[in-house]
């Protein structure tokens, strides 16, 4: 799943637990791997070096530049958006990156393989899902509408 659901889902899930920031960032942050579980598309990741498969290898190409403006892009993005959503609080904010963070993880971890990080790039690879949408359309619309739908839920 792309950035953006990510940031926004972690939003809405840390403000679950207004009385208990550190739970409802902790929540904000396992609700990463719930949405990486569900059938999704995900953008192609076109350098190596940016890849969690990349093996520590590093190389400032400019697929690397490239894959860093569209994955900064989507990060902005979707805090942004849960800011807007949910209006600018800490714990907004909080929210929005535990969620995305695991992803900023397999980019550490590609760089240390050899880390405790293994185990829980070991469990991210395990739950994401296998299944995947075709195409940038349906899968963005597909992502758009299970946030809107979790926002519908969670906040009558």
């Amino acid at each position: 799943m792309v950035l953006t659901p990510h940031a926004v889902v972690g939003a809405g899930v840390a403000l679950l637990f207004p009385n208990y920031p550190l739970v409802g960032v902790a929540a904000a942050f396992c609700s990463h791997f719930i949405l990486d579980a569900i059938p999704h598309w995900d953008y192609k990741i076109l350098s190596s070096s940016a890849s969690p498969q990349s093996k520590g290898k590093f190389a400032l190409t400019r697929e690397f530049y490239l894959d860093l403006v569209r994955i900064g892009s989507d990060a902005i993005i979707g805090l942004a958006l849960s800011v807007l959503i949910f209006s600018p609080r800490t714990l907004v904010v909080l929210g929005a990156c535990a969620a995305m963070f695991p992803d900023f993880l397999q980019f550490v971890y590609a760089r240390i393989p050899d880390s405790p990080l293994k185990y829980l790039q070991s469990f991210h690879m395990w739950i994401h899902a296998k299944k995947r949408i075709e195409g940038a359309k349906s899968g963005i619309f597909f992502q758009a509408l299970f946030v809107i739908v979790f926002l519908l839920i969670i906040y009558e």
